[in-house]
């Protein structure tokens, strides 16, 4: 061959070869099992081609975070008086302390969910092995039997309250016992004024008095801007994001299960549900944890 061809010829393949890459990202992604620790069922935080292996709301190639997030209501007792379908929202002190112990004896370290929204929004990873913890709705057995235990542990929270029920409804924590989880380095986030089933409002001013009336509320107790909201019952439509946004807040939190958070969903977070059933807690942390079918619990 002629030595003037060798050039172009070495510039065309070059040039083939970038092509190809570009238009096949999923041959050059490193395979997901191999970033799997056998160890732990933990994948670190990492720019991956998720393709068939996670929720079909996250796109191939996208930043994301896998940390779970917890939800927790009542922190009691489960008594003969509380309905069937009612104690899936119930967690025992007893329980909740093992919980807790098992996630330090297995290496995880408890993230705010401030640093989460960070994160994502810097798309830096989080360096470990992390999950969050949050507690809906202002029950006093939040303040009474989960504090101490947070405490014990070196733990922290969000806890999500709707302003209307504080130092009002008898099972409710005080405004005082709020302002006391803030001092103990606890976040305190809006869950509207009234529990309201947001998707069902049409009235904008109404919305608006739910949405940024709970953030106004919280802040003139705490003398301090609280930036974390969740929706009641988790439902929520573009309205509701959008106000939440429009109000300043920096992340909102749902139902929907799942572990993978996105900058993208920073407005919609996954979070499971937990009760005193330890078996469906532990399946979230376990070996196996479907992470390699995209199937979460």
């Amino acid at each position: 061959m002629k030595k003037k061809y060798i050039l172009p010829i070495i510039i065309v393949s070059t040039l083939s070869l970038l092509v190809y890459i570009e238009k096949s990202p999923a041959v050059f992604t490193v395979p997901f099992e191999l970033l799997y620790d056998k160890e732990d069922a933990f994948v670190d935080n990492v720019l991956l081609d998720l393709g068939e292996l996670s929720d079909e709301a996250i796109p191939p190639k996208v930043f994301f975070l896998d940390v779970p997030i917890l939800t927790y209501h009542q922190v009691r007792p489960i008594t003969e008086k509380d309905d069937k379908n009612f104690r899936r929202f119930i967690t025992s002190p007893e329980e909740f302390e093992r919980q807790m112990q098992y996630l330090h004896d297995r290496g995880y370290s408890i993230a705010s969910l401030n640093d989460i929204v960070s994160h994502l929004a810097s798309s830096s990873p989080l360096m470990g092995k992390y999950v969050a913890i949050t507690f809906d709705d202002g029950y006093q057995s939040q303040y009474q039997n989960a504090l101490p235990i947070l405490k014990k542990y070196n733990d922290t929270a969000t806890f999500f309250i709707y302003a209307n029920a504080i130092s009002n409804l008898k099972a409710s924590m005080t405004w005082d016992e709020v302002v006391d989880l803030d001092r103990e380095r606890m976040t305190i986030g809006a869950h509207t004024r009234s529990h309201a089933l947001l998707t069902k409002i049409t009235d904008t001013k109404l919305l608006h008095d739910e949405i940024q009336g709970s953030k106004d509320d919280i802040e003139s107790h705490l003398h301090k801007p609280t930036s974390l909201f969740a929706y009641p019952y988790g439902k929520y439509n573009d309205a509701t994001i959008s106000e939440v946004m429009w109000d300043g807040f920096s992340g909102a939190v749902g139902v929907t299960m799942g572990r993978l958070q996105t900058y993208d969903q920073r407005y919609a977070l996954k979070r499971y549900n937990i009760n005193d059933n330890d078996t469906q807690f532990r399946e979230i942390f376990e070996k196996g944890t479907n992470l390699h079918t995209g199937k979460d619990y």
